[in-house]
């Protein structure tokens, strides 16, 4: 079964099993999630990427009187992410 073929229950519930088995093999897990809470998880990790993606594309669109390194462009995102003046 792919991925597309799954329903958002049972693509969850594989999320679940695949991260306990893995977790598990660690010794034991640290946090026991349900399939809700593991998505209400990952619902806030892929909101915090949507936003700090946002502040990365900003400072490579900012206007400069030098060529930003890719290193300079992730310091000024991270800055920006983290409410710091730039």
């Amino acid at each position: 079964m792919t991925f597309t073929s799954r329903s958002k229950n049972q693509l969850w519930a594989a999320v679940h099993q695949k991260g306990t088995d893995v977790m598990s093999k660690n010794g034991n897990l640290r946090v026991n999630r349900s399939v809700s809470a593991l998505e209400k998880q990952f619902k806030k990790i892929r909101m915090g990427v949507s936003v700090f993606t946002s502040h990365y594309l900003a400072v490579k669109k900012m206007q400069t009187t030098g060529n930003l390194t890719e290193e300079d462009i992730m310091s000024g995102a991270v800055a920006r992410y983290c409410s710091l003046d730039i």
